[in-house]
């Protein structure tokens, strides 16, 4: 059984070897699947959960958390299949400023949604055979020992070319998505988890892509099988 989770900065390009790893090795992806299971999981539509991925839907966040609390019971082990790599990480990462009982009900919130993204990716991680991009599974499953945590990370310089090329767009641009999506997944694990994102002992493998990559990257993934 191969469970790997993968965290990774944005505009490495790396989707098309990932792909091309899982399906050499009948490996299935979840990410944007994490979301969809966890809309499962509670009763509620995707539309609602996708809507977390706006840093202005605080109220949905909100209203959200309060119908997954009245949707906690139990749910069947997952049965998923599919392999989609999704687009950039976006997440309401704060809270409005709230004081007294509303702190109280912020900091239950919290610890609510990483509950049940905890059982999603642990009922992943049981399932086997998967590589789990981020939401924190990097964190989720380190007391598991058989599990491949891996990062990829490059340059800026390199990134905002990889960003250029594939979608068209000024440097400038390019820089600014970058260091922005870049803080949103720092921040979401900070907020979620008290983690730094890139500290190191939070995976077996750091990968420079701008050093390695194409085939020889292939090889070094293809050894951890």
């Amino acid at each position: 059984m191969a469970v790997f989770t993968v965290s990774r900065t944005y505009g490495l390009d790396v989707e098309e070897m990932i792909q091309e790893f899982a399906e050499k090795n009948n490996l299935d992806i979840f990410s944007h699947e994490l979301l969809m299971e966890v809309a499962k999981s509670v009763q509620q539509p995707l539309d609602k959960i996708e809507d977390l991925y706006s840093m202005d839907s605080f109220n949905s966040f909100k209203i959200f958390i309060a119908e997954m609390l009245q949707s906690m019971a139990d749910s069947s082990s997952l049965m998923v299949t599919g392999s989609q790599i999704d687009a950039p990480v976006y997440f309401p990462l704060f809270f409005p400023t709230l004081h007294g009982k509303e702190e109280e009900k912020k900091i239950e919130n919290r610890k609510s949604y990483t509950d049940l993204m905890k059982k999603v990716i642990e009922d992943l991680y049981r399932k086997g055979d998967v590589i789990i991009i981020g939401r924190g599974s990097q964190i989720i499953l380190q007391p598991y020992p058989d599990v491949i945590h891996l990062r990829f990370d490059a340059s800026l310089e390199y990134r905002v070319k990889k960003v250029v090329e594939k979608e068209g767009i000024p440097e400038n641009e390019a820089e600014d998505r970058i260091k922005k999506i870049d803080k949103k997944r720092r921040d979401y694990i900070d907020y979620f988890y008290g983690k730094k994102v890139d500290s190191p002992e939070l995976y077996d493998m750091i990968i420079n892509v701008e050093r390695l990559r194409g085939k020889a990257l292939g090889k070094v993934l293809q050894s951890l099988i």
